[in-house]
Formats: structure tokens, C-alpha cells, sequence
């Protein structure tokens, strides 16, 4: 049963959302050589998926521009490894310079932080 048995509420938020809710559009993978790749359709990628993408940075820049709270619930990738650390290292410069009120919290989000070089104080509340 596990995550079906929220299934049909998750479906009652997405219907009445859609608009305020950014989901990823685009996704990265290491190729054979260990170089980051980026591709929309994930179920294609040859490789397990290490991070966001550019087109999903960008449109989460949008609704950044008008969000008014900002939740963003852990790492959007391998952020350990450099070539996969853009997302988050982006995802989190992007919304610690939003307007919005800012909460980022849950997975391993205390230590991107800090990994990353920001600082708890530049959003408006951390939980770690």
C-alpha cells in the first residue's frame, strides 16, 4: 500500500494546484565518462537520473519571481558530486535571494547547505 493510499489526495492537490506547484521538467545523468548530460524524458536515460535540469531551473526562477512562501524539501540532486551539484547549488541560490518568505528543510538539506557554502540566515527558516 505505502504511498498509494495517498494517492487520490495527492490527485485532489495537483488538480486544484497545477498552477502553484513546479514539478521537474528535465533531468541530468552521468554518460560513460562521468560528464553531466541532461535530458527530458528520464525514463530514456541510460543512466540512473543525479539531478535537476536547466529547463526546470528556469522554470522555477518563474515562480520564484511571484511566490510569496517557498518550501523546498531537501537536495534537488547529488549535490556531493560537482557535476551533479548545480541543481541544488542554483535551487538554493535562487530562492535564498527570493522575496518570499523561505523554509528549507527535510532529506539532506543541512548538509547541502553547508557543503555548498551557504548559510542558515539566508532564508527565512532552516530546519536540519
Amino acid at each position: 500500500k505505502g504511498f498509494l493510499k495517498h494517492s487520490e489526495r495527492a490527485r485532489r492537490l495537483w488538480d486544484g494546484h497545477k498552477d502553484d506547484i513546479a514539478l521537474p521538467i528535465d533531468f541530468a545523468f552521468a554518460d560513460d565518462e562521468g560528464f553531466r548530460v541532461e535530458t527530458r524524458d528520464a525514463s530514456t536515460a541510460p543512466k540512473p537520473v543525479f539531478d535537476i535540469g536547466g529547463e526546470t531551473l528556469n522554470l522555477f526562477k518563474r515562480y520564484l519571481k511571484d511566490a510569496k512562501t517557498v518550501f523546498v524539501k531537501g537536495p534537488a540532486g547529488r549535490y556531493e558530486e560537482p557535476p551533479f551539484e548545480l541543481g541544488t547549488k542554483t535551487l538554493f541560490k535562487l530562492v535564498s535571494s527570493s522575496k518570499a518568505f523561505t523554509v528549507v528543510g527535510g532529506g539532506d538539506s543541512g548538509a547541502a547547505l553547508e557543503k555548498l557554502g551557504f548559510k542558515e540566515k539566508d532564508f527565512g527558516h532552516v530546519c536540519t
